[in-house]
């Protein structure tokens, strides 16, 4: 330890002087550095599983995961962020409609205007295309993640204003909740529409049996075809009890297109943030000051072998 320390305490302004300049530059470095805030919003998805009668034995059912992990995937989809980026009119935002400044941005639009010099662009061109930009940005600063083992899911927006964050996070909620119930109407206005061109063929059938059985009644005097009457009743009973039941899904659906329930409720609504989420402060000032002392205690170690030797 004595040996350790030793190099340490002789050059121990060296070690300070690097601890000082790396820390100066963490310093710097926070004070230019973009600040982003993180908005979440929290939403709970039903997933409609039943569940099983076994003991898991703690842990996770695999067909809840996949729902969960699935509706996740539904929320980070691109249709998703095409429609917060047209809802909320975001290409007309320089943060999501700028492209980027950097190299590899640079050479293409520069080679892709000395290309198409000549020619003026569509303008619904570039609207599609700065309608990507944007939806490429929007999903960059959106994370989306499962709260444990539950079905409640977080979802994070990152963005320099905390009021627009917070804007983004909960319409990005808001979308993917609308959207899942005009998917559950349209599913459910289909199955409607089955429905009804089941039922109009049954009811066909239940009215020829039940005349046939009737006609029968009325045409046969000989109790010989009793049998014959009784088979022809018991087909009528049936076809009016499929009907029956026909019917009750059918109004059972109905009631469902008139009110259709979300599969998916927002539980918190985003509100700005009153701290930066980036850049981390504490973190990036302990990581300066221990980069600086260890560039310090490395010089500090390499000098006092070279003293030792010389």
């Amino acid at each position: 330890m004595a040996d350790l320390l030793r190099p340490l305490m002789s050059h121990w302004l060296l070690v300070a002087i690097a601890t000082a300049i790396c820390m100066v530059i963490a310093v710097i470095y926070l004070m230019i550095a973009p600040v982003r805030y993180a908005a979440t919003a929290q939403m709970i998805v039903d997933t409609n599983r039943p569940q099983s009668s076994q003991p898991s034995g703690g842990l996770d059912n695999p067909l809840n995961a996949a729902d969960i992990e699935s509706q996740i995937a539904i929320i980070r989809s691109g249709s998703v962020a095409k429609a917060v980026v047209q809802s909320l009119d975001l290409t007309r935002d320089k943060d999501f409609s700028k492209p980027e400044f950097g190299l590899k941005s640079f050479v293409p639009s520069f080679v892709s205007s000395i290309l198409s010099s000549n020619r003026t662009e569509d303008a619904e061109a570039a609207a599609e295309r700065t309608l990507q930009l944007a939806i490429i940005k929007l999903q960059r600063s959106l994370d989306v993640r499962r709260i444990g083992i539950s079905h409640a899911i977080d979802i994070e927006f990152r963005d320099a204003s905390p009021t627009k964050a917070a804007q983004i996070a909960n319409t990005v909620a808001e979308t993917y909740r609308s959207s899942q119930i005009e998917a559950r109407s349209q599913m459910m206005r289909n199955a409607n529409a089955w429905l009804e061109d089941r039922l109009s063929v049954i009811r066909a059938e239940m009215l020829a049996a039940e005349r046939a059985a009737q006609d029968f009644k009325a045409q046969s005097k000989n109790l010989n075809s009793s049998a014959t009457l009784l088979e022809l009743e018991s087909n009528a009973q049936s076809q009016r009890r499929l009907y029956e039941r026909f019917m009750e899904q059918h109004l059972e659906t109905s009631q469902q297109l008139s009110f259709p329930s979300p599969e998916a409720r927002i539980i918190t609504f985003a509100s700005p943030p009153l701290n930066k989420s980036e850049p981390k402060s504490l973190i990036v000032l302990a990581l300066g000051a221990l980069v600086g002392f260890a560039c310090g205690a490395s010089i500090a170690f390499y000098r006092d072998r070279t003293d030792r030797y010389s």
